[in-house]
């Protein structure tokens, strides 16, 4: 930047040149600001969408376990080991005439949620009830 000459013979910058650099500066740290935001927000959202799945999976699996004879409605978090988690998991029986014969399934879903973004993964799947 140019230094201006001051009428008595000291150099410094000018009143408009200051104003320009400090607007300067402000759009950049705007930019800055909101940039670093964005990363914020986004690392947040690659963090739900990798964990939701595989919580997903392990609560399934850990509901297959039992013997699935009525339905079922039940939700908790995942502790200590994943803090901001939660889950929801229903069970019920559907009548399916896909095959010639009607047969009885569960169906299961499982819905992860994030406490703090208000995200959520669901996952269903199907199971055979044998009757007795």
């Amino acid at each position: 930047m140019a230094r201006g000459v001051m009428n008595d013979g000291r150099e410094g910058f000018t009143l408009i040149e200051v104003m320009v650099a400090l607007a300067i500066i402000a759009i950049a740290l705007t930019s800055v600001f909101k940039m670093h935001g964005q990363t914020l927000s986004m690392s947040h959202s690659s963090r739900f969408y990798t964990m939701a799945p595989l919580l997903c999976q392990k609560k399934l699996s850990e509901i297959e376990q039992e013997e699935l004879t009525k339905p079922l409605d039940e939700s908790g978090d995942f502790g200590e080991s994943f803090p901001g988690f939660s889950w929801r998991v229903t069970v019920e029986r559907v009548e399916s005439e896909a095959l010639d014969e009607p047969f009885t399934l569960s169906r299961i879903d499982v819905t992860v949620s994030d406490e703090a973004g208000g995200m959520t993964h669901q996952l269903r799947s199907y199971r055979y009830v044998e009757e007795k």
